[in-house]
């Protein structure tokens, strides 16, 4: 079934939404697609953006009084993992649905204002990582936040999450030897020996040059 039909499918099974559709929607720009995105925002809208990319991916940004709360690139890509993916779209056709259909236990987005500020090109993408799903409760705060920027250039976005959950694994970073320790244990998520066992000497070298410890 072809991707635009199944969205006209999906979205109607829900009943009593105000569905805002059009038989033939036109192929918008990536600027174009993101600005209608920002202007939903603007106006508070609530309800799912379904973007059908020009290389058939499909995208849902769910909004919940303007807010992006939820956010899934085809069916594997969801939250902090499809931001990459969406600024790589060409063009595509969007079509919006007020109401929220979709309520899952998310991890949490950056403030949509700055999500949309990085997808418009105007900011860069690990500036979000200051936005950790979690508040970091530790007197090494601005450290965990250089090693959550470093290993991002490895893995990407999702580099946060993975220290995150580290952290509350642990009970916290709160002397020396825990930032070792976190260090050590989030390279493994590189996965080649010689460029973690780099990451680990540039990352603690950096750390102490910079009057972080």
């Amino acid at each position: 079934m072809p991707i635009t039909l199944w969205i006209a499918v999906e979205v109607n099974l829900f009943s009593g939404v105000d569905i805002i559709m059009k038989k033939s929607t036109p192929l918008l720009k990536y600027q174009e697609l993101i600005a209608e995105v920002h202007r939903l925002f603007a106006e508070k809208q609530t309800g799912t953006i379904f973007i059908t990319t020009s290389d058939n991916h499909l995208v849902r940004l769910v909004l919940n009084k303007g807010e992006i709360v939820h956010l899934v690139y085809d069916t594997n890509y969801r939250s902090y993992d499809a931001i990459p993916l969406l600024k790589k779209i060409q063009a595509g056709r969007l079509q919006f649905a007020r109401g929220i259909f979709e309520a899952a236990n998310e991890i949490p987005l950056p403030p949509t204002k700055e999500l949309l500020y990085v997808l418009s090109g105007k900011g860069e993408e690990k500036n979000l990582l200051t936005y950790s799903p979690k508040k970091v409760d530790s007197p090494f705060e601005e450290v965990i936040i250089q090693i959550k920027r470093a290993l991002s250039n490895h893995i990407g976005p999702i580099a946060a999450l993975i220290c995150d959950e580290y952290i509350e694994k642990t009970g916290g970073i709160n002397n020396f030897n825990a930032i070792d320790a976190l260090i050590d244990d989030v390279a493994k998520e590189i996965g080649e020996p010689d460029t973690e066992r780099l990451f680990k000497i540039q990352l603690k070298d950096k750390i102490v040059k910079k009057n972080l410890i």
